[in-house]
């Protein structure tokens, strides 16, 4: 029995779309079940959408957990968009059936949230978007950034040493003694008798300190700020350390000063939930074993910084400490980015060295110090038009590490202010309007440049009237970064949706455009959210966002334009290609298509709801990886890795969906992190106690591969010998891995020139011989349109890694492991498997906490359900991305 196609997620098209949508986005849900006898009977239950679903029970009622179903997950999205937005029911109509078919999808953070009691919370709003970006400027920053990653959303953070940015922090002024961090759940209490707040209190027998963390999200951020306010001596006017500095004298209760001390400081863990508990709200299960690293990580570095302002580097280790004790957290692994002046040296190395081989034990090992700053992408702003030499000298650089891409500053300002210089269409200019509007754009980034953000304020002014200084410096200031650096902006969400351009017909020109409408009237709907913070809801006042992306743009173009496409792509794109402006025209009339769709859908909406500001940019490209995977897309703008391939998703050991995917049929291996402690060989047993996380090894083929391997058929006049020299050809030559860096240059560029508005997230793969032509392909973007895109070295195959993400294969390997899967399936229905394995997880974690509670005398343990979701969408998942974990994994860096 091999796997069915009759299903939501056809295997042949999106093979790791259901192991993905039930790990990611389907809720775990209650149902209730009444029964008219005791005996094992099956009964259908009404979903929302109108479909059943079947449940069994030997009790006469019972409340009963299961899954979402996709059209469950995609109607409460759409439904609580729809309510938040104030669309008729056509136009929500219009949601579901576009989103039900795949065409389009909302952001990846509202598939898990929307319409969850959770999210009505309004403190919990950020929790809609996948990502953010702040300027760190104060204390605060840091609070808020640990409490958006906790909530799900990628956290980017501008960190430059200037006087609106981390000059302003005030200086490191205490030392703290950490005495003692008592462990999680060390002294058991039962849910009703733990505390959500932290507290900070004296101790007058011991004249010491205790924080205990309370057990909650604002448990977890209070504690992290309460050690970041002693350290910085602002518990003065900190309502969480005020009364307990007072009580032990540290402080006047009159005064608003403090001298230098040292606080002998104990932190209480204990009160926190057990790992594993379920989180009612969220979603998912809680997981604080990392917190005593963390507080003992933040106070070593606070103390090291003493009488000193925090380094740029400090800084980050800040950040994406949190974000470390988040990833183990079991919500979404943060994704981060960090953005870094450009002459700023430290911050450019960061990350060398960041692993060293040790000769003696034949191993890497990592520097514990900074192993956090591997959690997130790091990127050298640029505020005028750097020289090709360094230039150069940062493409090196990439090559080498990964790291250090460069953005160009004064261009994602000036997107960032298209009310100033652009119009939505500006196709209804005549030509004298539009030659000003382009003599106004250079004159202002001549001003930028020339004379920084002062120069650049004073133009404002001038020609535009704006006086207002708050607008001036958030304006100036609007070349912030989401975490995949498709958006641009100043302390802002970043608020996304996305056409599955793989799924549309290149000829239906009609379908393409209410894609593009459907995906911006869903993105549209969440102008209306308020935020608590204030630097967040003044940048949503002044500066709304929506990012209108697409994933997919590679096969739909493959359809669109055949083999000759893909051969102009794999040759460079020539320009002295007879077909190469037949091509770039085709290309550019699809992108601006789409970009007005979306443009005029937004507009629309806006006036007719009346909102005070239309978003300045609607239009950008993000890296897509997890929800590409719902339909089988090629990720963003990206080549797929292959035509052919092994994708690799994690789960954790014994993961109910990975037990699914064995008796589907997939191989399962255990991840790479699994290895003997001992050696440090790679585990080969998934039961083994040490291989705590799983790899599904899931076949995949491009939706394009059969098409060229016979798109030759229909010509009679080959016989059957020269048509399979021809296919066999054909095979050979479509290696992506070869296809040159100019191309998937000229490939960003047409999407970054015809489309995007924002900024288009790309990651661009080259070899050594192509320094020098990308090198000189960014130096002239700059200043015509270049924002920032990643580089990345490209890994030739003559040596082969194991465990990688992705893994290309031949077209004869694929076809033997697919044999290999049919052998093996046990069910064509997944959803079936999937039920069947969570009731057994559960029946087993239930057993396992009975068996707890008896050798602990414990009267209650509270135990998750076994549904082991993760809380949505893991970092960025898209091809491109995990290149980046590729090349960690190839250097042996990953232990």
């Amino acid at each position: 029995m091999g796997p069915s196609n009759n299903c939501i997620f056809p295997p042949t098209r999106a093979p790791s779309a259901n192991p993905v949508f039930y790990r990611t986005y389907s809720r775990q849900i209650d149902s209730t079940i009444s029964h008219q006898d005791k005996d094992n009977t099956d009964y259908n239950h009404d979903n929302e959408d109108g479909t059943t679903s079947s449940f069994s029970s030997s009790s006469s009622s019972s409340l009963q957990s299961r899954r979402e179903t996709f059209q469950e997950t995609i109607t409460r999205t759409i439904r609580n968009l729809s309510s938040i937005g104030s669309l008729t029911p056509t136009q929500t109509s219009f949601l579901l059936s576009s989103a039900l078919s795949q065409k389009i999808f909302p952001s990846g953070r509202a598939l898990w949230l929307a319409g969850t009691p959770w999210s009505c919370n309004p403190s919990n709003v950020s929790g809609y978007y996948n990502s953010t970006s702040l300027i760190v400027n104060d204390l605060e920053s840091f609070g808020l950034s640990m409490d958006l990653s906790m909530v799900g959303c990628g956290t980017g953070a501008v960190l430059e040493q200037t006087e609106d940015c981390l000059m302003n922090l005030p200086v490191v002024q205490n030392e703290i003694v950490l005495k003692k961090v008592t462990p999680v759940c060390s002294n058991y209490r039962k849910k009703e008798e733990r505390y959500e707040h932290t507290s900070f209190v004296w101790d007058k027998d011991t004249n010491e300190f205790w924080l205990n963390v309370g057990d909650s999200r604002k448990g977890w951020v209070d504690a992290y700020m309460t050690l970041l306010e002693l350290s910085f001596g602002c518990g003065c006017s900190s309502e969480r350390t005020k009364d307990a500095l007072q009580n032990a004298n540290m402080i006047s209760s009159h005064s608003i000063e403090q001298e230098q001390q040292l606080i002998h400081l104990n932190i209480d863990l204990s009160n926190l939930r057990p790992p594993g508990s379920p989180l009612k709200g969220f979603g998912g299960t809680a997981n604080p074993t990392t917190l005593p690293r963390m507080f003992t990580r933040v106070t070593d570095l606070l103390n090291s910084t003493m009488n000193k302002r925090l380094s740029t580097i400090d800084a980050c280790l800040l950040l994406d400490e949190c974000a470390s004790a988040v990833v183990a957290g079991n919500k979404r692994r943060p994704a981060g980015m960090r953005q870094f002046d450009f002459r700023d040296m430290e911050a450019a190395h960061a990350k060398a060295n960041l692993y060293t081989y040790k000769e003696d034990i034949q191993k890497w090992v990592v520097d514990s110090k900074r192993e956090s700053l591997r959690l997130a992408n790091h990127t050298r702003v640029i505020h005028s038009k750097p020289t090709f030499e360094e230039v150069r000298a940062s493409v090196k650089m990439q090559y080498e590490t990964g790291e250090g891409a460069i953005q160009y500053a004064p261009e994602a300002i000036l997107r960032a202010n298209a009310d100033l210089f652009y119009k939505h269409d500006d196709s209804d200019d005549d030509t004298a309007t539009s030659q000003q509007r382009q003599e106004q754009r250079a004159s202002f980034l001549d001003s930028y440049e020339k004379g920084g953000p002062q120069k650049a304020a004073e133009w404002l002014q001038k020609h535009r009237n704006i006086n207002d200084e708050k607008e001036i410096q958030h304006r100036l200031k609007r070349y912030g970064l989401n975490s995949c650096g498709e958006i641009i902006g100043c302390d802002f969400h970043c608020n996304l949706s996305e056409v599955h351009l793989n799924t549309l017909d290149p000829m239906d020109v009609s379908s393409q455009e209410d894609a593009f409408k459907a995906a911006a009237l869903t993105a549209s709907c969440l102008l209306h959210q308020d935020f608590e913070v204030d630097r967040f809801q003044y940048s949503a006042s002044i500066d709304p966002i929506i990012g209108v992306s697409f994933t997919g743009l590679f096969d739909f173009f493959v359809k669109a334009f055949g083999k000759e496409w893909l051969d102009w792509m794999m040759d460079g794109r020539p320009s002295s290609s007879v077909v190469s402006k037949y091509f770039e025209e085709k290309e550019a009339l699809y992108l601006q298509s789409w970009r007005n769709a979306a443009r005029r859908t937004v507009v629309e909406y806006c006036q007719t709801h009346n909102l005070p500001r239309t978003p300045s940019r609607i239009t950008t490209v993000q890296p897509a990886g997890t929800k590409s995977l719902l339909t089988g897309a090629s990720s963003g703008w990206h080549p797929p890795k292959a035509t052919r391939f092994v994708r690799r998703v994690t789960f954790g050991q014994n993961d109910p969906i990975a037990l699914a995917c064995m008796d589907y049929g997939y191989n399962v291996i255990p991840s790479s992190s699994a290895r003997d402690e001992v050696t440090g060989e790679l585990l080969d047993d998934i039961y083994d106690e040490q291989s705590t996380e799983w790899l599904v090894e899931i076949p995949t083929e491009v939706s394009w591969a059969n098409l060229l391997d016979d798109d030759d058929d229909d010509d009679d006049d080959i016989c059957n010998e020269k048509k399979e020299e021809k296919r066999e050809k054909c095979r050979e030559n479509i290696d992506l891995s070869q296809m040159p860096a100019r191309s998937q240059w000229g490939l960003y560029w047409t999407v970054q020139t015809h489309y995007t508005d924002h900024n288009t997230s790309a990651t661009i793969e080259f070899r050594e011989d192509e320094i020098d032509e990308l090198s000189k392909l960014i130096h002239d973007g700059i200043g015509n349109g270049y924002v920032s895109a990643a580089l990345l070295a490209r890994f030739d195959s003559s040596v082969t890694f194991p465990r990688m993400p992705i893994e290309p294969i031949s077209r004869e390997r694929y076809n033997e492991i697919i044999k290999e899967v049919e052998s093996r399936c046990v069910s064509d229905n997944f959803d079936e498997l999937v039920a069947m394995h969570d009731k057994k997880v559960v029946m087993m974690t239930k057993q396992k906490a009975q068996e707890q509670q008896y050798r602990n005398g414990i009267a209650e343990v509270s135990v998750a359900s076994g549904m082991m979701g993760g809380g949505g969408d893991a970092a960025c998942t898209s091809d491109a991305c995990l290149s980046k974990v590729e090349e960690i994994e190839r250097r042996g860096l990953i232990s």
